[in-house]
């Protein structure tokens, strides 16, 4: 279980101007479709605590057996000076492959990050899945909104749902 938590999917290199944002993608993402968060749930964490709190939850390890020396967990270390982490669970459902990041915008008074399933077609019953994805991106205090794309037609354009929204925080 622990090589498909820890599946990486994605690493972000550079920055593309737009005319009114700074598009950019995320440093690292961490995706897969078997979490043991089984509700759907979005975390700005900006803290290594936070991070160790929403990890073992996310892989099913009791608090009491984690320290930073003995890390079975496999929490990863992160520079929070630099970067912040944006948790998404998609709770039960099905034909997920886990979750992703379609763009990410620093506009003047917020960063949107705009995610989508990875999502399959299957048989009549469907895989069963709790997807997930960590997001390393780059550190801001200003105010978080995430949108996930709603629409289901494979090929249609995308529909965008306000999923969570944290205000600015101080730097």
């Amino acid at each position: 279980m622990r090589s498909a938590l820890l599946g990486v999917l994605a690493v972000g290199l550079g920055i593309a101007s737009a005319q009114d944002a700074r598009e950019t993608k995320p440093y690292v993402t961490l995706a897969g479709a078997a979490s043991r968060i089984t509700a759907k749930e979005y975390d700005r964490i900006t803290a290594q605590d936070e991070l160790v709190k929403v990890w073992l939850r996310h892989v099913g390890v009791n608090p009491a057996r984690h320290t930073d020396f003995h890390n079975e967990a496999g929490v990863p270390g992160v520079d929070f000076e630099r970067c912040m982490v944006v948790a998404v669970f998609g709770g039960e459902c099905i034909n997920s492959a886990g979750i992703h990041v379609v763009s990410i915008a620093e506009e003047a008074d917020r960063v949107l990050l705009r995610f989508d399933h990875r999502s399959f077609q299957s048989g009549p019953e469907g895989d069963r899945a709790t997807p997930f994805g960590f997001f390393f991106v780059p550190r801001s205090p200003k105010a978080l909104v995430l949108e996930e794309n709603v629409q289901n037609l494979i090929g249609g354009e995308p529909k965008w749902k306000e999923r969570a929204r944290f205000e600015a925080m101080g730097k």
